[in-house]
């Protein structure tokens, strides 16, 4: 047995996390849409850690960190403070979310006939196996989903920074692209959103697309620093 490494037959501290928070989800699941719109709401402080720590890794990579964005997660999963912890605890939280709501979708907690349900929804649909679901891509979609549920969102095309959208699509490029294609759909119909606007979106999906490769995708971001294609 390697040092370090639980005995033969017993779950890693990782998959014990894991199996805990998943247990808790489906007990709140089972409570129904409010139980569990309160158990993702529970993690906002963590969550928002993890969305820092990820903006981060992409920071450290534009000035010249080439790990940053293919390094492990830091930490001690068991530490609530640690990269690790916060990071795991979003990635299960959305991929266990977006399972629930797939099967059972009277459990998204924002009403179909809003931008916020609109979003939720286009998003969601969209994602084909939540299991998928990159540690480093689920902080975004946490944040997007935390906006939703919080009415926030008014404007499907603000619900994330263009920088957001960017440092998503170099640390997760498929799920960026779901992403940016479903606010540019859930914009579609709604009052004070032009098509001129969409088409923007639809200018920075093109962006993403040609910069898929790290160095590229660093290269760009060097280039345009902080690029206006969507209006914040």
């Amino acid at each position: 047995m390697v040092e370090g490494e639980p005995p033969p037959g017993r779950p890693s501290p990782e998959e014990l996390f894991r199996q805990q928070q998943i247990q808790q989800i489906e007990q709140a699941k089972a409570g129904g849409m409010d139980a569990l719109r309160n158990k993702m709401l529970a993690i906002v402080a963590q969550a928002r850690l993890a969305l820092d720590n990820m903006k981060r890794r992409v920071r450290a990579a534009i000035d010249g960190d080439q790990t940053a964005l293919t390094k492990p997660l830091d930490g001690d999963i068991n530490n609530n403070g640690s990269e690790k912890h916060v990071v795991e605890l979003t990635k299960i939280h959305v991929q266990q979310a977006i399972k629930a709501y797939k099967e059972n979708p009277t459990l998204i907690p924002v009403a179909e006939n809003t931008v916020g349900g609109q979003v939720m929804r286009r998003l969601i649909n969209k994602i084909d196996n939540p299991d998928a679901i990159t540690p480093y891509g689920s902080p975004y979609v946490y944040e997007i989903f935390r906006k939703a549920i919080n009415g926030e969102i008014r404007n499907p095309l603000h619900a994330l920074t263009t920088d957001e959208l960017q440092y998503l699509n170099g640390q997760d490029p498929s799920l960026g692209h779901k992403v940016v294609n479903a606010l540019a759909e859930a914009a579609q119909g709604v009052p004070g959103i032009s098509a001129q606007d969409i088409e923007k979106q639809s200018v920075l999906r093109v962006c993403l697309l040609e910069h898929r490769a790290f160095s590229n995708f660093l290269k760009f971001l060097h280039q345009s620093r902080s690029p206006r294609l969507i209006k914040q």
